[in-house]
């Protein structure tokens, strides 16, 4: 896989990011404020109902998406891997930016991170 920083398509890919020029994702690209981060196996990433700021890229490794069902029981809803996204809600203008599900690593995985800011 091509690295991040010469992979704009990577982004392109995003709805979200799908109208911006590429100078404007390579400026996303290169923000100190977003970067590459690790999750080990069954870490968790983000929790349902909390406020979130960043939504993710999988660029490799996979992930488990989950919400709570009647009884507080966990279930899976999704699983992403490479060239997938979660939590883009967060960064929708007029969204509450709470979390409407948990998502955790399923194996050794690293994802691109991408703030609100």
């Amino acid at each position: 896989m091509p690295t991040l920083r010469t992979n704009v398509e990577l982004l392109q890919q995003v709805p979200i990011f799908a109208s911006l020029t590429e100078n404007e994702l390579k400026q996303i690209i290169d923000s100190p404020d977003n970067g590459i981060v690790s999750f080990r196996p069954l870490e968790m990433i983000i929790e349902e109902n909390e406020f979130g700021d960043c939504m993710y890229i999988i660029l490799e490794g996979a992930v488990d998406v989950r919400i709570k069902a009647v009884g507080g029981r966990e279930i899976t809803i999704a699983t992403l891997k490479a060239g997938e996204f979660f939590g883009e809600q967060a960064l929708l203008p007029g969204a509450t930016g709470k979390r409407n599900a948990s998502v955790r690593a399923l194996q050794s995985s690293e994802l691109f991170k991408i703030t609100k800011k």
